[in-house]
């Protein structure tokens, strides 16, 4: 069983050197889940390249949160045709054979 390492908020608020209500925000937007623990709140370790992508979107491009849920939307859609692309390569590949 694979273990979830988490990381707490205030950690990865004062390494990107941002304020604790930008977390706030993508939670309260349902972009991100927290988890809270001892009253100290969490963001799981292999959420944060996401949450950091957010950021960069927010931070260095401006874009609101409503945009950066359809970027994250358009982005997972993407990685997922890629992923059935691949699939369907390596089906293709086997009929080629034949």
């Amino acid at each position: 069983m694979e273990t979830i390492q988490w990381i707490p908020v205030t950690l990865f608020c004062e390494s990107h050197r941002i304020e604790t209500t930008f977390i706030d925000e993508l939670e309260q937007f349902g972009l991100i889940e927290l988890k809270v623990e001892q009253s100290t709140r969490l963001i799981a370790a292999d959420h944060l390249p996401a949450v950091e992508k957010m950021l960069l979107l927010h931070e260095e491009m401006g874009i609101n949160l409503e945009g950066i849920e359809t970027v994250m939307h358009l982005l997972d859609k993407i990685q997922l045709m890629q992923s059935e692309m691949l699939q369907l390569r390596k089906r293709l590949r086997s009929f080629d054979g034949l």
